[in-house]
């Protein structure tokens, strides 16, 4: 205990910077656990106003609104949403253009986020307006692909049937249809898509049989052997 006395009184001055130092690190871990709290706390709120003052402005005003929460707390779970209630506002307002680019720079932005297979189908969506339906099916099976267990993957599914159906290809299209019915077949989207599946099966060509060979199934040769 004397010479731990001892050595605290030689070194007195680098133990008060070391607590010192313990207790600057702690305020700064306190203050960004609590600077985060107040942050996605400010963002909820941020985005529960918006929100309900929606039915009251028109898309371009929401748009505007949500743009910027998404720019502000564009790194929370409400501002991430906010960027893609911005996007659907363009969307709403017609400016098909900007909404799929805007969709898509979320993609790129927040591809692990929860939120990335809805901005892969807004993109699918806001292509389709604009009659780009082959680059729509790519978006459309990025999300069928990437997030299988999205619970927008059944809507991709059968928007992506639709694509195959416009492009020629009921057999595909078909099986896609046969997926929403199996998978979801407890919603309107499920009994939908076993209508269409349905529907396709009557527009398909009937079987080609095969013509019977003639040299293996034909009638028998009445020539008779040669002997020798």
């Amino acid at each position: 205990m004397l010479s731990a006395w001892t050595w605290a009184e030689k070194n007195k001055k680098q133990i008060v910077l070391g607590v010192a130092g313990v207790a600057v690190v702690g305020l700064v871990i306190g203050y960004t656990s609590w600077s985060r709290s107040a942050k996605l706390e400010a963002a909820s709120f941020a985005m529960s106003d918006a929100f309900f003052a929606g039915n009251r402005m028109t898309p371009a005003e929401a748009g505007a609104a949500y743009g910027k929460i998404g720019a502000e707390f564009g790194s929370t779970p409400s501002g991430q949403q906010a960027k893609l209630f911005a996007a659907t506002a363009l969307f709403n307002e017609g400016k098909f253009s900007e909404a799929q680019s805007a969709f898509a720079q979320f993609a790129r932005d927040h591809a692990t986020s929860p939120l990335a297979a809805q901005a892969f189908y807004g993109s699918g969506a806001a292509l389709v307006a604009q009659g780009k339906t082959a680059e729509a099916a790519a978006a459309y099976k990025s999300v069928v692909d990437r997030y299988p267990q999205s619970p927008i993957t059944q809507q991709a599914r059968y928007s992506l049937a639709g694509m195959l159906v416009q492009q020629g290809d009921l057999t595909q299209a078909i099986t896609l249809y046969a997926d929403v019915a199996r998978d979801a077949a407890r919603s309107s989207l499920g009994a939908e898509a076993a209508l269409r599946a349905d529907e396709l099966h009557s527009k398909l060509p009937p079987p080609t049989i095969p013509a019977a060979d003639v040299s293996t199934n034909g009638p028998a040769s009445n020539a008779v052997p040669v002997k020798n």
